[in-house]
């Protein structure tokens, strides 16, 4: 994990002003923390960072397939986003999304 203090405090504020709070954040990215695929896992804010250790452009096709919006960005990072405007139902149907595909790929 690359954060500095600064960056973990405004991250937990702005999950905190979604009406999720930090383990929001932490169910968020859960999934795909203890999995094999991820090097790396970076935030700040709102915006999510996974460096894979593997192409990622089956995994976001997988995602924009089941309605999970993300990006992936040199071919091995993908980019969660979520607005702000995210509402937690929205935030657990994304963390389903992303527990079931990285199960696929694991």
């Amino acid at each position: 994990w690359m954060f500095d203090a600064s960056a973990e405090i405004a991250e937990a504020v702005n999950w905190k002003l979604l009406g999720i709070g930090a383990e929001g954040f932490n169910s968020f990215i859960s999934p795909i923390k203890f999995t094999p695929l991820p090097d790396e896992i970076r935030a700040m804010g709102l915006m999510i960072g996974v460096q894979l250790n593997v192409d990622g452009e089956k995994i976001y096709k997988r995602c924009i397939e089941e309605g999970l919006l993300i990006n992936c960005t040199q071919k091995r990072i993908l980019r969660i986003m979520p607005p702000l405007t995210i509402t937690k139902n929205q935030v657990d149907k994304a963390i389903k999304i992303l527990r079931e595909i990285f199960e696929e790929f694991k």
